[in-house]
């Protein structure tokens, strides 16, 4: 690095620089920069080559007097003659000039150069085009892969190269005109991907529907565009992968689902149970399931049936009587059991669910069965309904009693005086209660 910083010093010696004549390191910044001393001209060119590669991967690190562009770069690369540096330039990420492209990249006489241009980020349509009618098949297909010009596709789609067919299939803007004249031109193993294409139609996919090829039909099976009628076929395909495809699109339909619940493959039914579309006679009959991914996906579906949770809430593995305590639409007789399930973590979601819904407390509160806590936890509750209801319950706690003898609502202290069974604290909370009628009848109970 010294000796390099030394040798780029303007200020040094010719006399000085020619010591280091032999360290590739120090002479290669000097290759084609202007005022460069005389004695890099006669170089070879293969070490000059060598040389100035270390310019194109690191100018920085050359540390030019005056710092050059890449175009400068790439030029000095092109005039060494040498193909893997024209090869490097032709691939580049940096812009390079119309002029100097065609006048010299596309032209050279290394497929290898022409190739890496074809495929470049920053060659032109015009490039491409040019290079489209190339005599190495190998380009061609490298324009066919990345062209953005469907003139030059649909010109390639009829190239007699397999190859350049193939690549075709990879572009992202063949047009489905384009992926139907493919189909009879290329191998039958290529048309997978036709099938997964995006611009591929619903009449291309349930014509490839029928194909011989387990893979494409399977492609065609996993693809969202494909029609709901090759769906419900393709439900009933011999190859699981097919099913499995077919039982993981978004589009399929809820019969073509309800076919596959008696899939003898698990992971086809696991499949089913987590997909959206479900009917809900289905997840029922998923619900008699032992596995339990698939007992736990129908008990969080949300199209899950009241006798699906049913019989789920009665599952041996906690996790799966948890997933019903978290579904939004279990029906109501189930809370009375899952308040008083033999697990702490069903019991305390059972409690957040009735939180969230005044309905399911109401019915909790007015239900004799209802353990003694959870109905004196719902004497603090918001809703004036569920307080109703507890003071109308028959087994409400003492404590529960007394509390609601001091409740703010005159209905809920009204419901409570009418009732038989209230503790002796309770009726004199009432016998001072601000609205005479409840006040006279406590009164005169506790005479």
């Amino acid at each position: 690095m010294v000796r390099r910083s030394v040798a780029l010093n303007p200020r040094t010696p010719d006399a000085v620089v020619e010591r280091f004549v032999d360290d590739i390191e120090v002479r290669a910044p000097y290759l084609g920069a202007p005022g460069a001393p005389t004695f890099v001209e006669p170089l070879s060119w293969q070490r000059r080559g060598h040389a100035e590669r270390l310019i194109a991967e690191d100018c920085d690190a050359a540390m030019l007097p005056e710092p050059r562009s890449a175009l400068e770069v790439a030029g000095v690369l092109v005039r060494a003659h040498a193909t893997s540096e024209k090869v490097h330039v032709a691939s580049s990420t940096v812009p390079l000039e119309p002029t100097f492209v065609e006048g010299i990249l596309v032209r050279d006489e290394a497929p290898q150069v022409r190739r890496s241009l074809a495929g470049s980020v920053y060659a032109s349509d015009r490039q491409r085009s040019r290079l489209a009618d190339d005599s190495d098949e190998s380009v061609r297909a490298s324009v066919a892969r990345y062209t953005c010009d469907a003139s030059v596709l649909e010109r390639l789609a009829r190239d007699p190269s397999a190859q350049v067919r193939g690549e075709c299939v990879h572009n992202p803007i063949a047009a489905t005109g384009v992926l139907r004249a493919l189909v009879a031109r290329v191998p039958n193993h290529e048309l997978a991907y036709i099938a997964q294409h995006s611009e591929a139609s619903a009449d291309l996919l349930a014509d490839l529907a029928g194909s011989g090829s387990s893979h494409t039909r399977e492609a065609v099976a996993a693809n969202g565009r494909t029609p709901v009628y090759s769906l419900d076929a393709l439900a009933k395909a011999p190859e699981v992968e097919v099913r499995r495809a077919v039982a993981g699109n978004s589009s399929a339909s809820p019969e073509a689902l309800a076919t596959m619940v008696a899939d003898r493959s698990d992971d086809v039914r696991r499949l089913v149970a987590a997909h959206r579309s479900t009917p809900g006679a289905a997840l029922e009959t998923l619900s008699l399931e032992s596995d339990f991914e698939i007992c736990l996906l129908v008990a969080l579906h949300p199209r899950s049936t009241p006798g699906a949770l049913k019989r789920l809430s009665r599952d041996g593995r906690a996790a799966i009587r948890q997933a019903v305590a978290l579904h939004p639409s279990a029906p109501e007789v189930l809370w009375t059991d899952l308040v008083r399930d033999a697990d702490a973590g069903v019991r305390e979601l059972a409690r957040r669910h009735m939180r969230s819904s005044p309905t399911e407390r109401r019915r909790v509160a007015a239900d004799e069965s209802t353990p003694a806590d959870t109905l004196a936890a719902l004497a603090a509750d918001s809703a004036v309904a569920v307080r109703e209801a507890l003071a109308s319950n028959r087994r409400t706690p003492v404590d529960a009693l007394v509390t609601l003898s001091k409740d703010a609502d005159q209905g809920v202290r009204g419901l409570l005086g009418g009732r038989s069974g209230l503790p002796r604290a309770a009726l004199e909370h009432l016998a001072h209660d601000p609205v005479w009628r409840i006040r006279r009848a406590a009164r005169k109970r506790l005479r």
